[in-house]
């Protein structure tokens, strides 16, 4: 049978009963009393100790006196039978008082502060004495406790938990880098990089001033990222050199209702730093949460010390080879992560990232191989390169929706997965369940033969979660002061879990009120729009967001939905009259409005059903006028150079619906694919023009580059005809 009786001592001293009422003792020595007995219960004190430690200044008959008083208070609190009082000696048995010292090797007892903290007794010196001394001996002890709590609070993503801890610990002990770090954490969590920096500094500031000594390296480190911190609406791309090291942290957005599959991540990653790779797939529905989930997570790693890449896949750029490959590389590059690669590996990596031979300079350019060898020996370059990152540093790569990655890129993933071995590396892949249906895709996640594979599917937000984080949407979009007015069942009934769909509902009740779109509950619903396959809830919060955009928004909205990942290439902006100046405003004030976010190396839209509302939300003649105006300014940059780029102004001009301005292109970008091992992406575009009118010469030489595509890819079946058909 528990005790009646808690008597928490880390903090200000309390006695409370099991039902958490507090309890007040007749005087400030019958509790120090009940404390010496507690602390040490079940041993045997002599009247003489005790007279001594609370009434040494007075005369022995009044000394036993007010002993015996308090005696008799202590045993009125806790029970006769818990108060063992013989004719010498004084104990108090283990059963009578729960004290939270018993559990701080469990570490499951709250530390408010120091050992009694705030609690003297006046004219016990030895009290005083003895209280200092149990302190001492208890810091250590708490202080990993709180540790080991605040990583606890890591492992789910409750950060409000390990900043409550870590300022205790901070309070404890001010040069204490814990604390520290977990303050800065916490703050850097919500968004409050100031007030991060602020402790960093001052504990920088203490730490040189009393013992002469500076940081340690890992915390300066995530001071330097916080520092960094957002960037600003992307500025037109100035020449220069790669610098020495670009890292710009991920903020993570509210996460809400995801411990336990945070939790899951976050034992992924202990894995990873103990030298065991992990690949996870993380699936489900869209709007639910994905992308928020991994940005959360990979944010803490950050903190942790991995170097992140990230790549958003878009379907539309799903024909351009290596797309998403050459992404992940060019953020290794920038972030000086793969420099200790052999310069034959990187050289191979130039192939799709360019950056590499700005960034290292004595790297040689990529030798001509065989189309067929390519792929083999970029997937051992891209092994090798992330084995001499993980080195230094654990490597996190985070490939997000999957489902529309290029085929070229998920192959040299697969490769690179299944030949993954005691090494530091984290592969997070995202995407939706019932669209991962693509040849490689389909294969890499289904591969049993890659033992660190997991997957971990989202569901829905249960109603607790989903009514947590519209309390907190609303809060934060300034429907606090009317907080119990938000129509939270209505909300949850409109989105039925879907956290998108939930924060959009919630802003748009927050805007409008009573005439918002939950008037009507049949007109807002997560069921699949036919069209489009939108989430209709989020695609009604679309349509009332969009007319209050000024033009110029407006327009960058329209060219940000058909650009894919260069959304934020500015002078692109051109093509519906915006200098870049003007774009980068006008992307501004879509990251405010809420339809895009930043990211680690500038913007993309919030979620890609945001995007897909915003593309056909513009008129298909628009369209096609946008992706025609956006190849011919691509076909002017002769100096960026790549087996892409040929093809992405051939498929903007496929979907301008100018497949006679689309063929020299085409042509020209399937050969490129062919001579780097990318035959589907060849076959893509090559079987989309073939349908087309053309010129005798062009279409002899599309048919045969389409039979060679064909045969690379070992359909014979379907490429003889075609060689047939030209003899």
């Amino acid at each position: 049978m528990a005790p009646p009786l808690r008597l928490l001592l880390l903090g200000p001293p309390m006695l409370v009963t099991a039902s958490g009422e507090q309890l007040q003792l007749r005087t400030r020595k019958h509790f120090a009393l009940l404390i010496r007995l507690a602390v040490e219960a079940g041993k045997r004190f002599t009247r003489d100790y005790l007279m001594e430690l609370l009434w040494p200044a007075a005369a022995a008959p009044l000394a036993r006196h007010s002993l015996a008083q308090a005696l008799t208070v202590v045993r009125d609190a806790v029970g006769r039978e818990h108060l063992l009082v013989q004719r010498a000696t004084v104990a108090l048995a283990a059963s009578g008082v729960d004290v939270d010292l018993q559990h701080l090797a469990g570490c499951d007892v709250p530390v408010r502060g120091p050992f009694l903290d705030g609690f003297e007794v006046p004219g016990a010196v030895a009290f005083e004495q003895w209280k200092d001394e149990w302190r001492a001996k208890l810091q250590p002890r708490i202080r990993d406790c709180l540790v080991k709590q605040m990583d606890a609070g890591r492992r789910v993503g409750d950060f409000a938990t390990v900043e409550r801890h870590a300022q205790v610990l901070y309070e404890l002990d001010p040069l204490a880098e814990e604390g520290v770090r977990g303050l800065m954490e916490a703050r850097a969590w919500v968004g409050d990089r100031s007030n991060a920096l602020k402790v960093y500094a001052r504990f920088a500031a203490a730490l040189a001033e009393e013992l002469g000594a500076k940081p340690s390296p890992e915390l300066a480190r995530i001071a330097g990222l916080l520092r960094e911190g957002r960037r600003a609406a992307p500025r037109p791309a100035a020449p220069a050199a790669v610098a020495e090291r670009q890292e710009k942290r991920f903020e993570a957005e509210p996460l809400i209702g995801r411990e336990a599959e945070f939790a899951t991540l976050y034992d992924a990653w202990l894995e990873v730093r103990g030298r065991t790779p992990r690949i996870v797939v993380v699936t489900g529905e869209p709007g639910v949460g994905k992308t928020t989930l991994t940005n959360a997570f990979v944010s803490t790693c950050q903190m942790e010390g991995a170097v992140v890449a990230r790549a958003q896949a878009y379907a539309a750029e799903r024909e351009l080879p290596f797309a998403v490959l050459a992404e992940l590389i060019k953020q290794l590059t920038l972030q000086r992560a793969i420099g200790g690669a052999a310069p034959e590996a990187l050289s191979e990596l130039a192939r799709v990232a360019p950056e590499i031979l700005q960034a290292f300079p004595g790297v040689p350019r990529p030798l001509e191989w065989a189309a067929e060898v390519i792929p083999l020996r970029l997937a051992d370059a891209v092994l090798k390169a992330l084995e001499a990152a993980a080195e230094e540093s654990p490597v996190v790569l985070v490939s997000d929706d999957l489902h529309a990655a290029d085929n070229a890129s998920v192959a040299i993933m697969h490769v690179v997965a299944r030949k993954l071995a005691q090494s530091r590396v984290l592969l997070i892949l995202t995407g939706r369940t019932h669209e991962l249906r693509t040849v490689a895709a389909s294969a890499l996640v289904s591969d049993h033969a890659i033992r660190a594979l997991q997957w971990l599917e989202l569901e829905p937000l249960g109603a607790d979660a989903a009514e947590r984080l519209v309390r907190t949407v609303a809060a934060g979009a300034g429907g606090g002061g009317r907080s119990g007015e938000v129509p939270t069942a209505r909300i949850l009934q409109a989105s039925n879990g879907n956290p998108l769909a939930l924060e959009l509902l919630t802003k748009e009740w927050v805007a409008h009120g009573a005439r918002s779109l939950l008037s009507d509950l049949e007109a807002v619903n997560t069921q699949p729009a036919a069209r489009v396959g939108i989430p209709r809830a989020i695609a009604a919060v679309f349509e009332r967001q969009v007319p209050r955009l000024e033009r110029a928004a407006r327009a960058a909205l329209d060219l940000a939905a058909v650009l894919g990942r260069r959304l934020a290439d500015l002078p692109l902006y051109e093509v519906v009259g915006l200098s870049p100046p003007a774009a980068g405003e006008a992307l501004s004030r879509l990251l405010e409005e809420g339809f895009l976010r930043e990211i680690r190396w500038g913007l993309e839209f919030r979620n890609e059903l945001i995007r897909v509302q915003a593309y056909y939300a513009i008129a298909a003649p628009a369209r096609q006028h946008l992706h025609r105006k956006i190849a011919e300014q691509l076909a002017t940059r002769r100096a960026e150079d790549g087996p892409s780029l040929s093809l992405e102004i051939a498929w903007h001009f496929l979907r301008a619906d100018d497949a006679l301005a689309a063929t020299a292109h085409a042509i020209a970008g399937a050969e490129a694919a062919l001579k780097v091992g990318a035959p589907y992406e060849a076959e893509s575009v090559l079987s989309a023009i073939s349908r087309q009118p053309m010129a005798t010469s062009s279409q002899l030489r599309a048919h045969l580059l389409l039979a060679k595509a064909l045969l690379d890819q070992s359909k014979a079946e379907v490429a003889l005809p075609i060689l047939d058909h030209l003899v």
